[in-house]
């Protein structure tokens, strides 16, 4: 019935479009059925929110709620677009960095490299601690890194202020 201007950086609309089903209306959206969305608001009378891409690159979240009259009737469907473009490029970057960092740590061997949990629960582990410590990842990952002390370790006084400190 109604739209913004930024309705057109979406949506090929005109303003003889006005009162034209927006089905019927090109848009740039990839990965998403609007016609489906619209129906399950329509089904369930709640708000559904995706995320879609455009054709020119963008990222954003689609909203789509019912639109409900004074007197409570459903008349239709409001769509809204949030543009998160940015965020989807930081996590774009946080995955590729955690990638390149994922095979740096995977191909060093002559080094033991672990993560560790502020717990001290072992997170990763890479050959070269498995060469070092004899336990592979799967035997390991999820432990309490004080397995690798000797029990001597674990008990005396200055081995424990060491690792207190390191955490």
């Amino acid at each position: 019935m109604r739209y913004t201007p930024f309705a057109r950086e979406i949506f090929n609309v005109i303003p003889a479009d006005i009162g034209r089903p927006l089905l019927d209306i090109t848009n740039r959206l990839e990965g998403i059925d609007l016609a489906r969305e619209i129906g399950r608001v329509f089904d369930t009378l709640h708000m559904v929110e995706v995320e879609s891409r455009t054709s020119d690159g963008r990222w954003y979240i689609v909203r789509v709620l019912p639109y409900r009259t004074t007197d409570d009737r459903i008349r239709g469907a409001v769509l809204t677009f949030l543009d998160i473009t940015d965020r989807k490029h930081a996590e774009e970057a946080v995955q590729r960095s955690e990638a390149w960092a994922t095979f740096v740590i995977n191909s060093v061997r002559d080094y033991a490299i672990m993560t560790l949990d502020p717990s001290g629960v072992i997170q990763t582990w890479n050959e070269g601690a498995q060469q070092m410590f004899g336990y592979n990842a799967g035997e390991i990952v999820g432990r309490r890194s004080d397995v690798l002390l000797t029990e001597e370790d674990r008990t005396g006084d200055v081995v424990q202020s060491e690792l207190n400190t390191a955490r």
